[in-house]
């Protein structure tokens, strides 16, 4: 009931009125599609007054409002090269709310502004990562030279939100600004960018004066794997750095330098030692996806961890190792009883994943499950079906799984997922998931299940119409299906989705 009133006050004849009004609306904060939709009209002609605290006060309520208000872009644009300076300000901070890239031609010429806060508001709203084109790129570079520091800081965390190839001459100077932040914002953006041409950059940055420096180049090298023939060797020496967040740095970037920092693994494993949490936390992560056979017995140490995070990522990492790390089962089993909900649904995706037949080891399973709900009971009956030797019961977990199809509590995507990992020990279920192709939110995931259990030729061309279709979900799917993905390459190429 309120903002009908307030819409007709921002048009009452009395300047005070008019204030008061915007001034409510703005400490209101966002408000819904249906609030919204009302005030455009008045807020847009307010913005067109002759009163400038009027002007700002209304360009202020859009910065809350975000692209609800996309229909006021053209009247902030105009407000965006008002002769007021608060008008300015509010109204390039809510361009960049609103829609930053369908206002970047009045936010390149506001990077220019006279006044440093204008200047500044508007290298933040341009450096959206949803600006698209190269336009905003300029601006922003010409940031990077600004005498004001709070400005060259909004055109480097710009240039990192945008990371474009383009910005990357200038960005290498700024790596060493006088402000620590332009200098890891650079670095970053660098990182982001992944570029070989910013590669000395992030490596000199790995000696600099400035510890926050120096943690900012250690993590942005995970982003250079183009590279990675230079950039392993220095965060393999990082690693072993006297600075616990220089040691966790270099252990994220490891990580996500990709599969060819698989050699990395050894030194990873031996983090998992460290003393520091936070090294040990991100040196598990890492190995999810860089550790072989070889880290089992550093990833079973690891389970026992006094963090439940690094706990989780070592069931995680021996999950992925699959039935290679068997021997690890008996320890995985040990860390059922007293792990939390999340870490005993990596404990069980584990277990599920490693499989062979072990009824022991199901029967413990299946105890524990009556204290489980929601995504570590899936987990659990995935576990059981994965590690139970006899057919009868392994079927029927599998049914049970099915059932969690229609459960509330738990998305069904995740359940097909389930499923289908457990190739051909989940025929029974073939009937249901052929069923489920009729859901539209489930038609990719089900039929990538039907090609896991049974090869099915329909469900392959199932999820090539929908690769076809732009569902970026079906294409991401495929990294479980393996070769067997391989007769979908021509949608993924028509999607140009690879």
């Amino acid at each position: 009931a309120a903002v009908p009133a307030l819409a007709a006050a921002l048009d009452d004849p009395r300047p005070d009125v008019r204030r008061r009004a915007a001034q409510v609306l703005w400490r209101a904060g966002p408000l819904t599609t249906e609030l919204v939709a009302p005030l455009l009209e008045p807020l847009s002609r307010a913005l067109a007054s002759e009163d400038a605290v009027l002007r700002a006060g209304a360009a202020a309520v859009f910065v809350n409002q975000g692209p609800m208000a996309r229909a006021a872009v053209p009247a902030l644009v105009k407000a965006a090269a008002d002769e007021d300076r608060d008008v300015r300000l509010w109204a390039v901070q809510a361009l960049g709310s609103v829609d930053a890239d369908a206002a970047i031609d009045a936010l390149v010429p506001a990077m220019k502004d006279p006044d440093p806060a204008v200047r500044a508001a508007a290298a933040l709203s341009a450096g959206s990562a949803f600006v698209k084109g190269e336009k905003a790129v300029e601006g922003l570079v010409a940031s990077l030279a600004d005498d004001v520091q709070d400005v060259r800081v909004a055109g480097a965390g710009g240039l990192w939100a945008l990371a474009r190839p383009a910005s990357v001459p200038a960005l290498l100077p700024a790596t060493k600004d006088a402000n620590a932040q332009v200098a890891t914002s650079s670095l970053h953006a660098l990182g982001a960018i992944g570029d070989p041409a910013g590669c000395d950059a992030l490596l000199s940055g790995l000696k600099d004066d400035r510890p926050e420096v120096r943690t900012a180049a250690a993590y942005a090298l995970g982003g250079m794997d183009a590279a990675i023939d230079r950039v392993m060797p220095a965060l393999l020496e990082t690693l072993k750095h006297a600075e616990s967040g220089m040691r966790s740095s270099a252990a994220s970037a490891l990580g996500r330098l990709g599969p060819g920092a698989a050699p990395a693994a050894p030194a990873l494993a031996v983090a998992l030692a460290d003393e520091s949490e936070s090294v040990r936390m991100m040196a598990s992560s890492s190995l999810i996806d860089l550790a072989g056979p070889g880290q089992i017995d550093a990833l079973v140490r690891a389970l026992k961890d006094p963090s439940a995070n690094v706990a989780n990522y070592a069931a995680q990492t021996l999950g992925r190792i699959g039935p290679a790390a068997r021997s690890a089962l008996p320890a995985l089993d040990a860390a059922l009883p007293d792990a939390d909900a999340s870490t005993a649904t990596a404990v069980l995706l584990a277990i599920g994943h490693i499989g062979g037949g072990d009824a022991a080891l199901a029967r413990r399973i299946r105890d524990e499950r009556p204290r489980l709900s929601g995504y570590p009971a899936a987990q659990a009956l995935f576990a059981i079906a994965s590690v139970e030797p006899d057919a009868e019961k392994r079927d029927e977990a599998v049914g049970e799984l099915v059932a969690l199809l229609d459960d509330e509590g738990i998305a069904s995507q995740h359940v097909l997922f389930l499923l289908g990992s457990l190739e051909g020990e989940a025929a029974t279920a073939v009937p249901a998931l052929r069923k489920r192709l009729e859901v539209e939110r489930d038609r990719a995931a089900a039929a990538i299940a039907l090609i896991q259990i049974e090869g099915s030729a329909g469900a392959m061309e199932i999820v090539a119409a929908e690769i076809r279709k732009g569902n970026a979900f079906a294409a991401s799917w495929l990294t479980y299906l393996g070769e067997a993905a391989r007769p979908l390459a021509p949608a993924l190429r028509e999607a140009l989705l690879f």
